[in-house]
């Protein structure tokens, strides 16, 4: 999946909504496939803008509720591979 620049996907928008230009017209001229206009002109109408969409999960660690008690454990054991660990994987 080929990645496009905030800037065309603004000049794909603007010669459709500005231009009068039909979807296939703007593909052709900007060397894009027309189902790509046709993804940024639905993600324009859905939010208001063509920026991407953000990649990745939304979901939170399991772990998030649990963090000033792994925190005070950490603490209280004073494990430098723990203190590591934490730091590194769940502290992000």
């Amino acid at each position: 999946m080929t990645i496009y620049s905030l800037d065309l996907r603004e000049r794909a928008l603007a010669l459709y909504t500005v231009g009068n230009l039909s979807i296939r017209k703007i593909a052709e001229r900007l060397l894009i496939n027309k189902s790509t206009v046709n993804e940024w002109l639905k993600l324009y109408r859905e939010q208001g803008n063509v920026k991407p969409k953000r990649v990745g999960s939304t979901r939170k660690s399991q772990l998030e509720d649990y963090k000033e008690e792994v925190k005070k454990m950490v603490a209280e054991y004073q494990l430098p591979e723990a203190n590591q660990f934490i730091q590194s994987e769940i502290l992000k």
